[in-house]
């Protein structure tokens, strides 16, 4: 599933990241962007730890089997009733209803 290539990506690449996290403390003293880039990148961290654990709709939708396999047959559903529609037309029956007063 794609969560699984996303955690061996950032697992693979683990410590070529800490190794430029490091450069860069190192290179650059605790400065405005930095900190900024350390926000941005516990952010980032957040995000990605919220998937992993299936939270929102990213999360849902790569931890939850179930979800992933209805949405897929929705989106087959909803493209065979446009198909329809664009064969067919679009025709609507419009019941009149008469009030007994």
């Amino acid at each position: 599933m794609t969560s699984d290539v996303g955690v061996s990506l950032l697992d693979t690449n683990k410590p070529r990241l800490n190794i430029i996290l490091q450069w860069r403390r190192t290179v650059f003293p605790r400065s405005n962007s930095c900190r900024e880039i350390d926000s941005l990148t516990q952010n980032i961290q957040t995000m990605i730890n919220r998937i992993n654990n299936g939270e929102g709709s990213i999360g849902l939708l790569l931890k939850d089997e179930q979800f992933y396999h209805d949405l897929k047959k929705s989106i087959g559903d909803l493209d065979t009733l446009l198909g329809e529609i664009n064969r067919k037309g679009l025709k609507l029956n419009i019941v009149k209803i008469h009030w007994p007063w």
